[in-house]
């Protein structure tokens, strides 16, 4: 939608150079101080040529936006584990694959984290929503189905649920970036891993966020 179809005829390597670098920019930089000068420069692109990819900074962010969001619920979909039948053991892993999506792309990461720091403009509107609803998207029908069953409380909205649990995934990052003394901007400069996490570390991290929410989530009568 918001790329030309002269983008999307791209060779799928271009494409991803193109993305990549743009991503880069907008990680470091708000959306306002973000330069498309400057991608078009590492580009190695005549700024003329790039207006035949895409309208505008706007087009540009929002066609990165959809894209890296795709891309990572795609990515932690293949991360997770065959489907729990305890709710609580589901969210371990969901968290566990977001931290492995965080570790293995720290640009695309700390765009993300830049895009939920973003404040509402006439250019961009409440861009925030749109990346709380997308990520929120495939949690609520798990949610409804836990809530059916009898697993979870009914009588908080499964939506409210949704997204106190997305709130809960993202400090989870925030959490072990303090921890272990991360600066993300530092490695998306090095085009380096945000850091290297032992397993059992990532396991006991997601168990212990997932536990939090537990006692809060859990149905009245359920075995804690």
């Amino acid at each position: 939608m918001f790329a030309t179809q002269t983008f999307l005829n791209l060779p799928h390597k271009r494409q991803q150079q193109i993305i990549n670098t743009a991503v880069e920019e907008f990680a470091l930089k708000e959306y306002e101080s973000a330069s498309l000068s400057a991608i078009v420069q590492k580009l190695a692109l005549a700024k003329g040529s790039f207006y035949r990819y895409f309208k505008n900074k706007e087009h540009l962010y929002r066609y990165l936006l959809s894209y890296v969001v795709d891309f990572r619920l795609e990515k932690e979909k293949e991360w997770l584990q065959p489907p729990a039948k305890d709710f609580f053991a589901l969210l371990t892993e969901r968290f566990k694959a977001e931290i492995r999506f965080d570790l293995a792309y720290p640009g695309f990461s700390s765009f993300l984290h830049n895009v939920a720091q973003e404040k509402n403009s006439d250019e961009l509107g409440n861009i925030q929503e749109y990346l709380t609803a997308s990520m929120m998207k495939p949690l609520i029908p798990a949610i409804e189905e836990q809530i059916k069953l009898g697993h979870i409380r009914k009588d908080i909205p499964a939506t409210l649920m949704a997204f106190q649990v997305l709130q809960v995934q993202q400090n989870l990052y925030n959490y072990l970036a303090f921890v272990y003394k991360m600066d993300s901007r530092k490695n998306v400069r090095r085009k380096k891993k945000a850091f290297s996490l032992p397993e059992e570390d990532i396991q006991q991290a997601a168990a212990g966020f997932a536990l939090l929410l537990k006692n809060g989530l859990l149905a009245p009568g359920k075995k804690k």
